[in-house]
């Protein structure tokens, strides 16, 4: 028995190009696992997955003939990012704030985002993830996540990676989990000013003021010195 799929569906595994049911008693039936890959792309509903069988009888006669299996395929959630950027300075705090569009003819439930930025990104995650729940088909949902810049990192747009996982509509019997990767962008169009500088600031000023502080203590000793030189006289 050989499998003929229609496009978008193939055979998941080598040892599902052709099975072999032996024999076959009148009134008797068999049982095998067919398994099958679908494409993303595929649109749900009903499909037909043809049999082609061979098979002889007990005085050797050959018969070919072509059996139909239905395959339904139901719906899924398809999530995408909308408006997936941020600017910022190099050395500031901000939220990355991403729009989750679920595009998909199901209801995406535990929707989850989740920032995937590479070591020889200039970024640290302070929230790594964040939690959106359910979005249903057709709808949007806000997810937030904060995002620090190095401040010496180069002033550009840098690509970030969100990838986006949820598990399908229960109350449809689908508990399957589906991921997503999506990118967004981080535009560093500053620089903070670095602290050291009001440090020295302040430094200065209180140099400063000493300055003056001993200056002006320095003149009213001379000025009292001076009072009693003249009390002695």
């Amino acid at each position: 028995m050989r499998p003929v799929t229609p496009e978008g569906v193939e055979k998941a595994y080598s040892s599902d190009e052709k099975f072999m049911i032996s024999r076959l008693d009148p009134g008797s039936s068999k049982t095998f696992n067919l398994g099958l890959d679908l494409s993303e792309d595929l649109e749900p509903g009903l499909y037909t997955v043809g049999l082609e069988t061979d098979y002889e009888d007990v005085e050797a006669n050959r018969y070919s003939e072509s059996l139909e299996a239905s395959l339904r395929v139901e719906g899924r959630p398809d999530l995408e990012l909308v408006n997936a950027s941020v600017d910022m300075k190099a050395g500031e705090t901000a939220d990355l704030r991403v729009q989750v569009r679920n595009t998909g003819s199901q209801d995406a439930e535990s929707v989850t985002t989740r920032v995937i930025a590479e070591r020889s990104q200039p970024f640290s995650l302070n929230d790594r993830s964040n939690y959106v729940g359910e979005v249903e088909a057709g709808e949007s949902s806000e997810a937030v996540m904060s995002v620090s810049a190095d401040r010496a990192a180069s002033l550009k747009t840098h690509q970030v990676k969100i990838q986006l996982r949820a598990t399908g509509d229960s109350e449809q019997g689908d508990s399957s989990v589906y991921t997503f990767t999506e990118e967004s962008k981080i535009t560093l169009d500053g620089r903070t000013e670095s602290n050291l500088i009001y440090a020295g600031i302040a430094l200065a000023a209180l140099v400063l003021v000493a300055a003056v502080y001993r200056f002006v203590s320095g003149k009213g000793s001379k000025s009292e010195s001076d009072d009693s030189e003249e009390d002695i006289k």
